[in-house]
């Protein structure tokens, strides 16, 4: 049964593989954080508009489509510090600043993970680079909710 599970007896270990998973939505989901968890995924449905917005745009302007994909996330990761902070986790105790650096630490990597897969993806599977862009955040989605939860706003 869902309520029974508790949380001192769900570990959350760095970020890795096994976070990488639907389950990983699950525990978060079985935690009581249902609510969180679909106003972080609003926020970043926002923060992807953004970052996909920004990405086409340099991709017509004749960008590659990595520094693209990196010049696009570093816009959509001020929005999402910005309103995750405000709506979806709060600011806790401590300052802004120590938190927008754990934030920013986090979505680096996520970042840097999801240029990986994309470059994976576009070398390997995926023609379009839109639709691989998307495969490759959407894939990494429940490693950053748990990374964001734990360790950006605490």
């Amino acid at each position: 049964m869902i309520s029974r599970i508790r949380t001192s007896t769900v570990a959350l270990a760095p970020l890795s593989a096994d976070l990488m998973t639907s389950a990983s939505c699950a525990i978060a989901l079985a935690r009581g954080n249902a609510g969180r968890f679909s106003r972080f995924l609003a926020v970043g449905a926002a923060a992807s508009t953004v970052y996909l917005g920004g990405f086409a745009l340099l991709l017509m302007a004749g960008v590659h489509y990595l520094p693209a994909g990196a010049a696009a996330l570093l816009v959509a990761i001020a929005l999402n510090f910005a309103i995750n902070g405000a709506w979806t986790f709060g600011f806790r105790r401590g300052s802004v600043a120590t938190q927008a650096v754990a934030f920013l630490a986090i979505q680096l990597a996520i970042g840097a993970l999801t240029l990986a897969l994309l470059h994976l993806l576009v070398t390997t599977a995926v023609d379009q680079v839109m639709l691989a862009q998307l495969l490759a955040a959407g894939t990494l989605a429940p490693a950053n909710y748990l990374a964001t939860q734990r360790w950006g706003f605490r």
